[in-house]
C-alpha cells in the first residue's frame, strides 16, 4: 500500500511537470508571435521575454552553437559604430536582440525525437509567420474605406507607415501559404492558403507595392519547377499543368468580364495608378534603388564604420540589407550579416538534400527562406524592420538545430 502510494504520488508529479512544461512552451509561442507581429511596437521587448523564458525552460539543458558568433559579432559592431544604437533602452535592446533570437531558435527546436524536432520547427515557421500576417492584417482592417494614400496607418503606432514596410509583413505568410498550396492533399487547407493571398493581394491594391507580386509568382515558378522537374509520372505533370492552366483560364475570365466588380475595384486602386496610369507607367522601370546601391559601392570604401554617413552621402537607402548594414554599422557588422546569410543558405541546401526529413517541411522551409531573401535584397531591413530580421535569427537557430540533429 505504501508502494502503491509513492508510485501515485510520482505520476501525479510527472503529469504537472509534463503540463508546465506544455503550458511554458505555449507561452514562448505567444510571445515569439507577438513578436513577429511588432506587438505596440516591442518587438525587442518581446524578443528578451522570449529569451528569458527559454533560458528558465531548459536552463540544465540550454546549448549555446558556435552559429551565435556571427549575430554576437553583428551586436558588438552596431554597438560599437551604429548610431541607431544610442539614445534608450530600446535602440539599445535592437542588436543585443539578435543573438538571444538565435539561441532561442536553436533551444525551443530541439525535440525528444528527430521528427519530433522536425514538428517543433515546423510550429516556429508558422507562428512567426502567423504573428507578421496577423499584423499585416490589423492593418488592412484599420485602414478600409479610408481615402488614403499608399503610406496607411499603423495599428499599432496610429501614425502613417511606408507602404513597403507593410508589405514586408506579409512576406513570411505567402511563402506559407505557396507552400501548403503545393504540398498539402487537404482542400480545406489549400482554401485557406488562397485565401490568406487572395487578403494580402487586396490589401496590397490599397499599398500598390510590386514586390508582393513578385514574389507570389516568382514562388509559384519555383514550386511548379521542382514538382513538375522531379516527378516520374507523366500524366501527373500533365494534370498539375492542366489544373495551372484552368486556374490562370478562370482568372482572366474574371477579370475580363469584371465579375463581382473586381476590375472596377483594381481599376481604382492605388495599385493600378501607381503602374497603369500615363503618370504612374514610369514606376515600372524606375531605377532609383539601382543608382543608390551602385553609389553605396562607389563610396564604402570611404566610410567603412557605420553611422550611416553612407546613407547621409546617397540620401536615401540602398534597400539592401548587406549595404544598409554596412552603412550603419560598418564592415564588421557588414560581414557578420554576410556570414549569418550563407549559412543560412547552407543549411537550407542541407534540408533539400536530406532524404529523412519530409517534403512538407523542405516546402515550408524553402519559400519562407526564399520570401525572407527577397525581402532582404529589397527593403532597408535594420532601419525599418527589424522584427523580421529577428525573427529570421529565431528560423536562422531552428534549422542550425535540425540539421545538427540529423547528423
Amino acid at each position: 500500500m505504501y508502494q502503491y502510494n509513492n508510485k501515485s504520488r510520482y505520476i501525479r508529479q510527472s503529469k504537472t511537470r509534463i503540463e508546465s512544461s506544455r503550458f511554458l512552451y505555449t507561452v514562448i509561442m505567444a510571445f515569439l508571435f507577438l513578436m513577429a507581429m511588432n506587438f505596440n511596437n516591442r518587438v525587442f521587448y518581446c524578443a528578451v521575454v522570449v529569451f528569458a523564458l527559454v533560458l528558465f525552460v531548459r536552463f540544465k539543458k540550454y546549448d549555446i552553437p558556435l552559429a551565435i558568433l556571427s549575430s554576437l559579432a553583428l551586436m558588438v559592431s552596431m554597438l560599437l559604430f551604429s548610431s541607431n544604437t544610442q539614445g534608450n533602452i530600446t535602440f539599445f535592446l535592437q542588436p543585443v536582440v539578435y543573438p538571444m533570437c538565435v539561441l532561442t531558435g536553436y533551444n525551443i527546436a530541439e525535440g525528444e525525437s528527430g521528427k519530433q524536432t522536425r514538428r517543433n520547427i515546423l510550429l516556429i515557421v508558422l507562428v512567426l509567420s502567423a504573428g507578421a500576417y496577423g499584423h499585416y492584417l490589423l492593418n488592412m482592417f484599420s485602414n478600409l474605406g479610408k481615402s488614403i494614400d499608399r503610406n496607411t496607418f499603423d495599428f499599432w503606432t496610429k501614425s502613417a507607415l511606408s507602404a513597403t514596410g507593410q508589405a514586408l509583413m506579409a512576406f513570411m505568410m505567402i511563402g506559407v501559404a505557396v507552400s501548403v498550396f503545393f504540398t498539402t492533399e487537404k482542400n480545406a487547407y489549400k482554401m485557406l492558403a488562397v485565401a490568406a493571398l487572395i487578403s494580402i493581394l487586396y490589401y496590397n491594391l490599397i499599398l500598390g507595392g510590386r514586390t508582393i507580386i513578385v514574389l507570389i509568382v516568382l514562388l509559384f515558378a519555383v514550386n511548379m519547377f521542382i514538382i513538375w522537374g522531379s516527378t516520374k509520372d507523366p500524366w501527373k505533370l500533365i494534370r498539375g499543368m492542366t489544373v495551372m492552366l484552368i486556374i490562370i483560364a478562370l482568372i482572366l475570365l474574371v477579370l475580363r468580364n469584371n465579375l463581382f466588380g473586381i476590375m472596377d475595384t483594381i481599376s481604382k486602386s492605388n495599385l493600378y495608378q501607381r503602374f497603369f496610369t500615363k503618370y504612374g507607367a514610369s514606376e515600372l522601370t524606375e531605377d532609383g534603388r539601382m543608382n543608390h546601391k551602385l553609389m553605396y559601392i562607389k563610396y564604402m570604401l570611404d566610410y567603412p564604420f557605420g553611422r550611416n554617413e553612407l546613407g547621409r552621402l546617397v540620401g536615401d537607402y540602398a534597400h539592401d540589407i548587406i549595404l544598409d548594414t554596412y552603412s550603419m554599422a560598418g564592415i564588421f557588422a557588414c560581414g557578420a550579416v554576410i556570414v549569418m546569410l550563407t549559412d543560412a543558405i547552407i543549411q537550407c541546401v542541407k534540408i533539400l538534400r536530406d532524404k529523412e526529413i519530409d517534403r512538407k517541411l523542405k516546402s515550408m522551409i524553402l519559400n519562407v527562406m526564399v520570401s525572407i531573401f527577397v525581402a532582404f535584397a529589397s527593403e532597408p531591413i535594420l532601419f525599418g524592420a527589424p522584427w523580421l530580421f529577428a525573427s529570421f535569427c529565431v528560423i536562422y537557430g531552428s534549422i542550425k538545430r535540425l540539421t545538427e540533429s540529423q547528423q
